[in-house]
Order: C-alpha cells, then structure tokens, then sequence
C-alpha cells in the first residue's frame, strides 16, 4: 500500500491536478482490505470523458498497474448531494 501511495501521491495526482475541467480527487483507502477507491470529479460531462479518452486516464492507471490485484472498475455518478465540513 505504501509504494502505491507514494506513486499515486508523486506521479498520478499531480498530472490529474492539471487535467482541463478537474474539479478535485478522494483516494479512499482500506489497508486491512488493501482497498483503494480514487473518486474523481470532473466540472462537465464532457471534461470527464476528454480525460478518458486522450488516453490520460489510461496513461495513469499503467502507473500504478503493477499494484493492482484486478483491473480497476470505472463507475460514473452524479453528485446529488454535497455537504462537507
């Protein structure tokens, strides 16, 4: 979990930071489970899927490939509620 996080932490989430329309990211971890889940939030629609399909998203997920015990799962949601602090 550790090597994960320090190549999420020095290599993805700095480029994810400079995408076009990126609104901001959580990385939920788990380390009893070894679970990761990185939630992305995108300003439009169509943000998101540029992200997908430049080849960015695919681009960040060989980063971190080696650490991953199945292919991640990309779900999309909208944000209905939001109340944080």
């Amino acid at each position: 979990m550790d090597e994960f996080l320090k190549v999420y932490n020095e290599q993805v989430a700095p480029l994810s930071q400079q995408q076009q329309g990126r609104a901001g990211t959580v990385l939920l971890t788990n380390r009893d489970t070894g679970k990761v889940l990185s939630v992305t939030f995108w300003g439009t629609k169509e943000d998101m899927e540029s992200s997908e399909s430049s080849g960015f998203y695919s681009n960040q997920i060989a980063k971190v490939a080696s650490f991953l015990a199945a292919d991640p799962v990309t779900e999309r949601y909208d944000v209905t509620v939001q109340r944080i602090g």
